[in-house]
């Protein structure tokens, strides 16, 4: 669901999201341990599921998207990447390692100060975002992008899951292909 963030509550530590396209009645509730207020402004556009919770109330679940470097009016559109940013090289550009992107371009996105600036990101953000990738050019991290406001220990969950993902990928993969040698097999007898 994207929605716009329509109450942040300090003291109680909850958030109000206004989700006009959702089949829900009233605003979606977000509990700290998905969003942490304190990263929140009331008019913020947000992205994140949805659970009906056990008073039968909407309340989001994480992780949970707030879309930073974006004019106002730019239609919502939640990245095609999710990575997480860093800096290898104190002296050297910022980057999103991001398996994906390796995947398709080779390497990782390049995050220039610029961009990084106009978002607010800073490193060990995790983002959602998409690339340029001009020819013969190292792909570039685009405004606007996606930050996680989820609790940290859930952005570890998350980044941890994306890391073991390639592995798993060739888990299937490998599983995939012993299958059908089996099956191969049983119809050569």
């Amino acid at each position: 669901h994207v929605g716009r963030v329509a109450v942040v509550d300090l003291v109680k530590k909850v958030s109000l999201v206004n989700c006009p396209n959702s089949s829900f009645k009233r605003d979606v509730y977000v509990h700290q341990s998905v969003a942490d207020p304190c990263a929140l402004q009331v008019n913020e556009m947000v992205c994140f599921k949805v659970h009906v919770n056990a008073r039968g109330m909407p309340q989001a679940s994480a992780p949970f998207w707030k879309r930073v470097g974006a004019d106002v009016l730019e239609p919502a559109r939640l990245g095609e990447f999710q990575g997480l940013v860093s800096r290898p090289d104190p002296k050297g550009p910022m980057i999103v390692e991001c398996v994906d992107v390796q995947k398709s371009h080779g390497q990782n996105a390049v995050l220039h100060e610029d961009t990084a600036e106009r978002c607010e990101l800073i490193e060990g953000n995790l983002i959602c975002f998409d690339v340029y990738a001009p020819k013969n050019g190292d792909p570039e991290v685009v405004a606007p992008a996606w930050i996680c406001c989820s609790s940290e220990e859930r952005v570890r969950d998350l980044v941890d899951r994306n890391a073991d993902q390639p592995e798993m990928e060739e888990q299937q993969a490998a599983s995939t292909s012993d299958s059908d040698a089996e099956e191969r097999d049983r119809k050569r007898k």
